[in-house]
């Protein structure tokens, strides 16, 4: 099973460098380039086809590219797809074949291209770094089951370590104030009901965020991320309180056990910059994720705002 993790992350990994490759051969530099086609299609008798499927395509020099369809009566529909795409250039059409001029790129095109270029190569780490961190997760869930040695899971660690050392910039997520296996563990710092039992809300239970027991436990817990993997940067998820509590609220059947008697938005920016600071100390950046329906109605209902 550890191996069937490390090797299904390795094949993954591989087709994101791969589609980085792919896009980066579209990216205009001024030099006649036929990848730049690939994704291009036509309706050809019916069924949709790619241009590089019915017509031959070769740089005619370095600043030119050349199609010559094997069906001329194909060519019109291959002006028509190069002229609607986003190519951005236009085709000169002889009746034969058709002529794509690639002028040198001016200055604002060279920044525009370097730009596209960086935009690629991010969106390639995000892909890796994301990889990397659910079969991390994977490890760390079958140590935790016992289906897997602590010897197993820090030989499947190293292996994702691998990426690391490729110069990958490496952000380890935590689950903040979602957290199950906590609760069983503390249920003393669980939201929870009158009665003291914690409450199962939208699927998981949840630590208190106004408890600092929280705050330390889930802080060490990123220290700890980051000397044993080495991360760049942790990114705090989950840090808000639970949707779906109105019930309970206006029922009066709820506990956060809110000892500093703090709003909801007071006590997420409290932990931030708490563990903002902590991490700093450890020359870690630190991120977090913000729930989307904070944009609406329910502004601080969650503590975000």
């Amino acid at each position: 099973m550890s191996d069937a993790i490390c090797t299904e992350a390795s094949t993954k990994m591989d087709k994101a460098i791969d589609a980085m490759l792919d896009e980066f051969t579209k990216v205009r530099t001024g030099r006649a380039n036929p990848a730049i086609l690939n994704d291009l299609t036509i309706d050809y008798y019916g069924t949709t086809t790619p241009v590089t499927q019915i017509a031959a395509v070769k740089a005619a020099d370095g600043h030119s590219l050349v199609i010559t369809p094997w069906d001329k009566t194909s060519l019109r529909a291959i002006e028509k797809a190069i002229m609607t795409s986003d190519i951005g250039i236009t085709p000169a059409n002889d009746g034969n074949v058709i002529r794509l001029p690639f002028p040198a790129p001016s200055e604002e095109g060279r920044k525009e291209s370097v730009k596209k270029c960086r935009e690629i190569a991010e969106h390639a780490r995000v892909s890796v770094r994301n990889i990397r961190r659910d079969a991390n997760a994977q490890y760390g869930k079958l140590a935790k089951d016992a289906e897997i040695s602590e010897d197993e899971q820090h030989r499947g660690e190293a292996a994702i370590q691998k990426i690391r050392d490729a110069g990958f910039y490496c952000i380890g997520r935590l689950t903040t104030f979602n957290d199950s296996f906590f609760v069983s563990d503390h249920p003393e710092y669980a939201i929870c009901d009158a009665a003291g039992d914690p409450l199962y809300i939208a699927n998981s239970y949840w630590p208190s965020a106004f408890c600092r027991y929280v705050w330390e436990y889930k802080v060490a817990l990123a220290k700890e991320a980051v000397a044993t993997m080495g991360f760049d940067e942790i990114q705090f998820d989950y840090v808000r309180f639970p949707d779906g509590t109105y019930q309970y609220e206006s029922s009066g059947n709820i506990n956060y056990h809110n000892e500093y008697e703090e709003t909801k938005a007071q006590a997420i920016q409290r932990f931030l910059m708490y563990a903002t600071d902590e991490l700093h100390d450890v020359g870690v950046y630190v991120g977090a994720d913000v729930f989307g329906e904070t944009c609406g109605t329910y502004v601080t209902a969650y503590g975000q705002y």
